[in-house]
């Protein structure tokens, strides 16, 4: 009674044990991937990289010495990256954009949100940059992606403030 009580407690702990380990061990190969990504860009465009954030979807660095935001982003259907390169020198703006909609529950309303992005406003009409920091079809729930953008729009606009001043 004792060995067939221990053997199903042990297939029962490995039961939940080994899809959080597969998981963990899946979601630390994506991470390395979107760094060594972001990694290979600041290479190719001749940077270093000084600061970066790693979310499950994308992967945000900033090259100070060549002030670019360079932004690694994992495409939806396949195994690659969207890459964006974006000089800081011709960035008027950064801001964080969000759509949602509201779903009415009972007696209550709770606003969902579908689309987050990082925007870049370069005020030479054409060349503003957009880059999807989470959509609802991609990802079942917001993580950390808000946060990370708000912090990202502090550092980027905080980088060149005369162009804030001089707009306002």
């Amino acid at each position: 009674m004792d060995l067939s009580t221990t053997i199903i407690g042990i297939v029962m702990l490995s039961a939940f044990v080994i899809p959080v380990v597969i998981l963990s061990v899946s979601n630390k190969k994506e991470t390395k991937a979107l760094l060594s990504t972001l990694k290979q860009l600041a290479t190719q465009t001749g940077s270093e990289l000084s600061e970066h954030d790693i979310q499950p979807q994308f992967a945000i660095g900033l090259a100070l010495s060549k002030k670019h935001v360079l932004f690694v982003k994992k495409a939806a259907k396949n195994n690659t990256f969207i890459t964006y390169f974006i000089p800081l020198n011709e960035v008027k703006k950064c801001w964080l954009q969000s759509s949602s909609h509201t779903v009415k529950f009972d007696k209550t309303s709770e606003t969902v949100t579908d689309r987050l992005e990082l925007c870049f406003s370069t005020g030479a009409g054409d060349t503003n940059y957009t880059c999807p920091l989470y959509a609802a079809e991609n990802a079942l729930q917001l993580e950390d992606e808000l946060q990370t953008g708000n912090k990202w729009v502090s550092i980027i606009n905080n980088i060149n403030p005369t162009k804030q001043k001089q707009k306002l």
